[in-house]
């Protein structure tokens, strides 16, 4: 998906609801390497307060059996570039 359509869902979710009684607004983000630059600061831009960050395990041989496309080190990388931004 691209930051562009984050951008869109996001103020469409925004401009159809009222968001003012939200104690948290979680964007599940999906696969570790699906994190750019891009998209978190689209992100950061509407009042998002967490990503879910879901690598299943921390295990490489595990990511690997289960068919992850991603390392460990890919999710410390995304954990610290939310982290970053303060989402």
């Amino acid at each position: 998906i691209r930051a562009r359509s984050v951008r869109t869902l996001l103020s469409k979710i925004e401009n159809s609801f009222n968001l003012s009684f939200l104690q948290e607004w979680t964007v599940e983000a999906g696969r570790q390497t699906a994190y750019t630059r891009e998209k978190l600061k689209t992100i950061k831009r509407h009042p998002v307060t967490r990503i879910s960050i879901n690598p299943q395990t921390m295990k490489d041989e595990t990511l690997e059996l289960i068919g992850r496309r991603h390392t460990v080190l890919q999710v410390k990388d995304a954990f610290f570039a939310c982290k970053r931004r303060r989402l």
